[in-house]
């Protein structure tokens, strides 16, 4: 049994706890210089919905993937359909704050 995409969701929910936080773990110091104290705030805000329903799409799909036995390509289709809201807000966040929709340092 693969518990891989179960585990990727743990790890998005422990990135949402983060966020939820104001922990700035899992983001990199050159995003926290770029956008300042009061943006970044704005920012981590920003990010705790994609987040959680991302990790909670990674676990349920991990337990179906786990207890049924289904065709790997609609497997595919549902995770990816119900996977890309929570990755365009990520990308619709990132793209109001830094102006780029996947953050890079110059």
């Amino acid at each position: 049994m693969s518990f891989g995409s179960i585990a990727w969701g743990i790890f998005m929910i422990i990135q949402w706890i983060s966020h939820l936080k104001k922990s700035d773990y899992f983001i990199g110091e050159d995003i926290r210089t770029f956008l300042g104290d009061e943006k970044f705030q704005s920012y981590q805000r920003g990010l705790v919905f994609p987040f959680v329903l991302l990790g909670t799409i990674m676990i349920c799909m991990g337990m179906i993937e786990n207890t049924l036995n289904i065709p790997t390509l609609l497997f595919l289709t549902i995770f990816l359909s119900l996977s890309l809201i929570p990755i365009i807000l990520i990308f619709y966040n990132n793209k109001k704050f830094t102006n780029r929709y996947i953050f890079y340092k110059k």
